[in-house]
C-alpha cells in the first residue's frame, strides 16, 4: 500500500523539512561528529550486554572457588593446611609405630604436597578470577559513562543542527 496523501503511517501530518545546508565547517563538523558519537553510543549499546554477562560469569566463578575452599575448610574444622599437616603428622606417627614399610612416609608426604599445591593453585585462580572481575566491572563502568556521554553528544548536536536548520529554513 502507497501512502499518496500528506500523512504518515500514525496519521501524523508530515513535516516538510528540507535538508540542512552545511555551508560552514562548524555546520559540517558538527554533522561529522554527530554521525560519529551516533555510531559509538551504537556499538557501545551493542557492547554493554556483552561485557555485563562476562562480568556476571567471572563473578559466579569467584563465588563458586570461594564456596569450594570455605567448604574444604569447614569439612577439615578450620584452617585447612594446618589441619591437613597435623594429620599428616599424625599417621606418619601411628604408621611408624607400626614399623612403616619402606616409601610410607614419601607417599603420605607427596600425597599432602600434592592436595597442598593444588589448593594453592585453587587460591591462585581465585585471586586471578577476582582480578578479571574487579578489572571487567571498572571496564562496564567506563562503558557505561562513555554511552552516556555520547548519547548526550548525540542529543546535543541534534538540537544544535535541528536549531541552524530552522533558522535557514525560516531565512530561505
Amino acid at each position: 500500500m502507497v501512502n499518496t496523501d500528506d500523512t504518515t503511517k500514525n496519521n501524523v501530518p508530515r513535516i516538510n523539512k528540507r535538508p540542512l545546508v552545511a555551508n560552514t565547517p562548524a555546520l559540517r563538523f558538527a554533522q561529522l561528529v554527530l554521525k560519529h558519537k551516533a555510531e559509538l553510543s551504537f556499538h557501545l549499546t551493542k557492547m554493554e550486554p556483552i561485557l555485563n554477562k562476562s562480568v556476571q560469569n567471572l563473578k559466579q566463578l569467584v563465588q563458586k572457588i570461594a564456596a569450594g575452599l570455605a567448604g574444604m575448610n569447614a569439612v577439615m574444622g578450620g584452617n585447612f593446611r594446618k589441619r591437613l599437616l597435623e594429620l599428616s603428622f599424625d599417621i606418619l606417627h601411628n604408621e611408624g609405630q607400626r614399623m612403616m614399610m619402606a616409601g610410607s612416609c614419601e607417599r603420605v608426604w607427596k600425597e599432602d604436597s600434592d592436595l597442598l599445591a593444588s589448593l594453592e593453585e585453587l587460591e591462585a585462580e581465585k585471586e586471578k578470577a577476582q582480578k578479571e572481575w574487579e578489572m571487567a566491572r571498572k571496564k562496564l563502568r567506563i562503558l557505561r559513562v562513555r554511552k552516556k556521554n555520547a548519547i548526550r553528544c548525540v542529543e546535543v548536536l541534534k538540537a544544535y543542527l535541528e536549531e541552524v536548520r530552522e533558522k535557514q529554513q525560516g531565512t530561505i
